[in-house]
């Protein structure tokens, strides 16, 4: 499988497209405590939010989405890349995650936001809160 990765990636490069089997991932975006921010998600697509966050801090983290289409995932990873949660949104398009402790040390932590579904596509807005 490396091999035919790397095949891929020479092939891609040869023909000056790289973005056509790669996974689509937006720049990181830092979010500050109370923080409100938009974003919109092309199919297949994923977000990134990085929360600088002291161990033992609780957050509250609300994603909510403004299209009828979009289906929000949200993922919690410590600043060690480990997985943390993931939750999917209610039928009304929203997530809430109240009293989440991030408990994995002291840095950066990275919340994702995508589709559930997986191919739609989506406005959404994001707030979170950190409180002790």
């Amino acid at each position: 499988m490396a091999m035919l990765n790397k095949l891929l990636l020479i092939l891609a490069l040869a023909l000056g497209n790289t973005n056509s089997w790669l996974p689509l991932v937006e720049p990181q975006v830092v979010i500050d405590c109370d923080d409100d921010e938009t974003g919109y998600i092309s199919s297949g697509e994923t977000d990134e939010y990085m929360l600088s966050a002291t161990n033992g801090d609780l957050v509250w983290i609300r994603v909510f989405s403004t299209d009828i289409a979009l289906n929000p995932r949200v993922q919690v990873f410590s600043p060690g890349n480990v997985l943390m949660g993931t939750w999917q949104a209610n039928p009304a398009g929203f997530v809430e995650i109240p009293n989440f402790a991030l408990n994995q040390g002291s840095g950066q932590y990275r919340i994702t936001v995508s589709d559930g579904i997986g191919n739609q596509a989506g406005s959404y807005s994001i707030s979170v809160q950190i409180y002790n």
